[in-house]
């Protein structure tokens, strides 16, 4: 607001200083005031200090153009708070290319069989805060998967103490041992997700905590492709024990 009033005030002052001319005699030579010529002696009155009312309308038009430049930068910018609480603007973020993200690849290409990015929550082609949101889903539900599919196997070797009676696979939660372990994961994973969930330019990313310096194309593309395997693993797992009532281990143990 300070800016604006500033620029509103020295537009102002520039009007007037400039604009005097047109609605004053200048002075002779001997100080006293011009006679102003009669009729048929040329232009007269206002019109007399054509350039005096030339610099009023430049400054006026300059300071409509600063508003109006203002405004669409004011508009164009987002408010927002860093980590430390102070308000920061942002800068327009520029159109992303989905096709050039991580995790195009051949053959398929940039993969999207549901058509999630063309969906509402791209309002517009190119949409980087549509994209960022369906690109971190991906990544959580490809780490999540990633975990259940390994999971799967590794209970049927081994069992946390206190759960050796509880089955494996989805009958654990028909104990009611094992449904009371699966509540309490789901509740340490929505708790974690609620504290520690803010908004980050790249999605899914938490940094560098191990130091490894593999934030790299090529590694977010393996993982996204991975992440993507593993979902299709986890469901055939659950598609499969539920028409044949065994695990993955004891399908092919069986087969």
């Amino acid at each position: 607001m300070a800016p604006k009033c500033a620029a509103l005030a020295a537009g102002s002052a520039a009007v007037v200083l400039l604009g005097a001319p047109a609605f004053t005699a200048s002075p002779g030579a001997n100080g006293h005031a011009a006679p102003t010529r009669g009729c048929g002696q040329g232009p007269q009155g206002p019109l007399a200090a054509g350039p005096g009312v030339a610099a009023s309308a430049v400054g006026l038009l300059a300071l409509g153009a600063a508003a109006s430049r203002a405004k669409k930068v004011a508009r164009a910018a987002v408010l927002t708070k860093d980590d430390q609480g102070r308000f920061r603007f942002d800068a327009p973020e520029v159109p992303l290319v989905p096709q050039e993200q991580p995790g195009a690849v051949a053959p398929l290409g940039f993969f999207d069989p549901l058509k999630f990015s063309s969906s509402g929550l791209m309002t517009f082609p190119g949409d980087s805060t549509g994209f960022k949101h369906l690109r971190a889903a991906e990544i959580k539900h490809g780490r999540f998967a990633m975990m259940a599919a390994v999971g799967s196997v590794y209970a049927h070797f081994y069992k946390i103490p206190g759960f050796e009676d509880v089955p494996t696979g989805l009958a654990a939660l028909q104990n009611a041992k094992g449904l009371e372990g699966f509540s309490l994961l789901l509740f340490l994973i929505a708790g974690h997700e609620a504290v520690t969930w803010k908004p980050v330019k790249e999605p899914g990313s938490f940094g560098d905590p191990f130091k490894w310096n593999q934030y790299t194309p090529e590694m977010r593309t393996k993982e996204i492709n991975n992440g993507r395997i593993a979902m299709f693993a986890i469901i055939g797992q659950i598609v499969a024990e539920l028409q044949t009532g065994k695990g993955p281990v004891e399908q092919f143990l069986s087969s």
